[in-house]
């Protein structure tokens, strides 16, 4: 159980970090280019946001009825745990592997 804990951290991190490196690089995208230090940032807390909060929804298209679930007071404050270890591992990851010699620059093909 904890192994596959800790691989799916591991999993959801990377591709958050690997998102954000093909969004740098995308001529479409011009809101996270790369060099933007702070654009990546904030691209990365909402990929950290995105995998750990427990804010769940669910449609019903026959009534057109949406409905949202949110934590109660302990699993919210457990999935903010969740995306500071989240973020902490996006971080890790791209410092180990798309942040050569310092730079936000996405990398090249």
């Amino acid at each position: 159980m904890i192994a596959n804990l800790a691989m799916t951290e591991l999993t959801s991190s990377a591709i958050v970090v690997f998102a954000i490196q093909k969004l740098k690089a995308a001529k479409w995208f011009p809101w996270i280019e790369a060099g933007k230090k702070t654009a990546s940032r904030v691209a990365s807390v909402i990929g950290a946001t995105m995998t750990a909060v427990a804010v769940n929804y669910s449609w019903n298209p026959q009534t057109r009825v949406i409905m949202i679930a949110l934590p109660t007071l302990p699993i919210f404050l457990l999935a903010c745990w969740h995306w500071l270890n989240h973020f902490a591992t996006q971080e890790l990851i791209y410092q180990a592997t798309a942040n050569r010699n310092g730079s936000t620059a996405a990398p090249k093909p």
